[in-house]
This record gives C-alpha cells, structure tokens and sequence, in this order.
C-alpha cells in the first residue's frame, strides 16, 4: 500500500477529490489542511473587482445601507438565508436604501441586488444583535 501526502498549497476541492480517488483505490494518504488567509473581518465588505454596489457596514446590527455608482438604480434587493428563503424582498429603484435588521434573526446571509445596469449582484452579509 502506497502513502500520499497531499500538499497544504493544494485548494481545498483539488485535496478531497485527491483524497477520495486514493480511498478508492485503497491506498492511505496524509492530510495537512491548507493554509487560507483570512481577513481582519469575517464577512468581507470590500469591493471586488468592478462592482457596481458597496454594501455597509457589514456585519450589521440595525440597519444595512446598500448604494449604486452614480447611474444605476437597485431594482430589486433580496435577503436570503443559507437554505435559500427568501426573508425580505424591497424593489425601490433608487441609488440608496437602507434595510432594517433589528427584526432579522442574527446569522449569515445573502444579499441579491438587481440592478439597472442589468446586473445582478451578491454579496454575503452578517447580522448580528
């Protein structure tokens, strides 16, 4: 029987699929867990790339602002929980609106933004109380 070592440079779906084809086959492996970097938040609020929405503060505890470069407009915005429920739904067709979050159970959700531009976005927040 062969060891194998799988490499802490390795991403996590590359190690488990690795993993699985080794018990398959029958063979004992090793397993360090990589190493990921982690920011000075847990949910990150930072804009990637060319977003067109910036989202704060994030987490949040009473109210969740949501704005728009200059020009687009949120059609839609949907806050849904990890299993894919919808909590609340607003379409205000503005640049900024504001969520409340006092009536929202504490957790970690997606925010689904549509917007005019004919982009949808989303971003994970974090409510907390």
């Amino acid at each position: 029987m062969n060891r194998y070592c799988i490499s802490n440079d390795e991403w996590p779906a590359a190690a488990h699929a690795k993993s699985l084809l080794f018990l398959i086959k029958g063979d004992t492996f090793g397993f360090n867990l990589p190493f990921l970097p982690r920011s000075s938040a847990s949910v990150s609020d930072k804009k990637i790339g060319t977003s067109q929405l910036v989202v704060y503060p994030n987490p949040s505890d009473q109210l969740l602002s949501i704005e728009t470069r200059e020009g687009i407009d949120i059609l839609e915005v949907q806050l849904i929980d990890l299993q894919g429920i919808i909590i609340h739904s607003a379409q205000p067709s503005t640049q900024k609106f504001q969520l409340q979050t006092t009536t929202i159970p504490q957790g970690v959700y997606l925010l689904k933004v549509n917007l005019s531009s004919q982009t949808v976005e989303t971003v994970k927040v974090q409510i907390i109380h």
